[in-house]
């Protein structure tokens, strides 16, 4: 599927990117690469449903995006939580 070199290249990209900032690197170079992350996250996001709905039968449909709904909701609570706890 395109999408999954589409969100490759995103995250590549950003990984490279990221590694060349430093203390003399101007703000908005740095809010750009953050577009460039979240664009990423974004589209690994989707991908899940584009799988979900192409993997499933079509009347199974909304039972999947339900479960991807609720484990990416909470895969968000748990991050934060070890986010907190760490730092």
């Amino acid at each position: 599927m395109l999408i999954y070199i589409i969100t490759s290249v995103f995250i590549i990209i950003k990984r490279v990117l990221i590694h060349t900032i430093n203390t003399n690197t101007k703000t908005g170079v740095v809010y750009s690469y953050k577009v460039l992350v979240i664009i990423g996250a974004s589209l690994i996001l989707q991908v899940t449903y584009l799988v979900a709905i192409i993997k499933v039968k079509l009347k199974e449909i909304f039972g999947a995006i339900s479960i991807i709904n609720v484990s990416q909701i909470r895969s968000a609570i748990i991050i934060l939580s070890f986010a907190n706890i760490i730092f």
